[in-house]
């Protein structure tokens, strides 16, 4: 039941996402592909970072470098397009999770809560935290959970990963503070699925449920701070139309995508993720790659 009522929720954000959007996109028609790029080719790339962001891949990261190098994007106006040009799909990724993987209700719930606490109160912390530390910290971090994770793939540690579909409530007093502070970061330029992902992991849940959970509360996250965007009109409208209406695809194909693989499967995928995230946190960062990951 409170699963449903979840879904309708969701759903009911959806909705409303979509009107605030398409009114602001309907007002501005005009000016939309009079903005940089091939409107085909922005979908097609939209199609494909979605597909991967089902998978639990960062859609900023893999949007960040193409937007510059295609020049799609002015820097100015590239937080805003990355926040709110995913919305659409990303609220459609929770949606689906939320309906095909099994979850305990109350961890869900708890999470998605502490991720809007964190967004709207914990930032005003973390802005004052040492960027370069908090990222060695968390490559680092990332680092060792993959070596755990791959030691339980290989069966070093025994079993084949998590069948967890919830948190204890032990494991709740280390997952809320890690959320909370994760999803502070996430206004600052750091992203939460791969150091949220790896947590969950090392906790024991199942892959999929690891998924829905974090990929739910990044969907919430986003339109809280996509709503605002859009009000300002501090991003690239072709862009986001693109995303919204290609990425949707993307969405469908990946969720047919997740559900048809094996679950060892997908934590290898989700092994790589981590150690992909790992070494580019722990390398050295210029200061024109600030917005790298969601």
């Amino acid at each position: 039941m409170i699963i449903k009522v979840l879904i309708g929720v969701t759903i009911v954000l959806l909705v409303a996402y979509i009107i605030y959007l398409g009114r602001d996109l309907y007002q501005h028609r005009s000016m939309i592909f009079k903005e940089n790029g091939n409107f085909f080719l922005q979908g097609l790339f939209a199609l494909f970072v979605q597909f991967c962001a089902v998978l639990g891949f960062s859609d900023f990261a893999l949007n960040t470098p193409v937007y510059r190098a295609t020049k799609w994007v002015d820097d100015a106006r590239l937080p805003g397009t990355l926040i709110v040009g995913c919305g659409v799909p990303a609220i459609l990724i929770a949606i689906i999770y939320i309906s095909n993987v099994a979850v305990e209700p109350l961890s869900l719930i708890l999470c998605i809560a502490v991720q809007l606490l964190g967004t709207t109160v914990g930032v005003r912390f973390v802005t004052r935290l040492p960027a370069e530390k908090i990222r060695l910290v968390m490559g680092g971090a990332i680092a060792l959970s993959a070596v755990f994770v791959f030691l339980k793939l290989i069966g070093v540690l025994g079993g084949q990963g998590g069948t967890l579909i919830g948190f204890s409530a032990k494991q709740l007093f280390i997952v809320l503070p890690a959320i909370f502070i994760l999803s502070a970061l996430t206004m600052v330029g750091f992203g939460m699925k791969a150091p949220s992902i790896a947590l969950f992991l090392t906790l024991g849940l199942d892959a999929r449920t690891a998924l829905l959970i974090v990929l739910s509360c990044c969907a919430i996250g986003t339109t809280n701070g996509a709503f605002r965007y859009i009000k300002s009109g501090r991003f690239q409208r072709k862009v986001v139309l693109a995303s919204s209406i290609f990425g949707v695809i993307g969405v469908v194909i990946g969720s047919f995508f997740v559900q048809a693989l094996n679950v060892d499967v997908l934590q290898w995928i989700i092994l790589a993720l981590l150690v992909y995230t790992a070494i580019s946190m722990l390398k050295p960062k210029k200061k024109s790659d600030q917005v790298s990951e969601g």
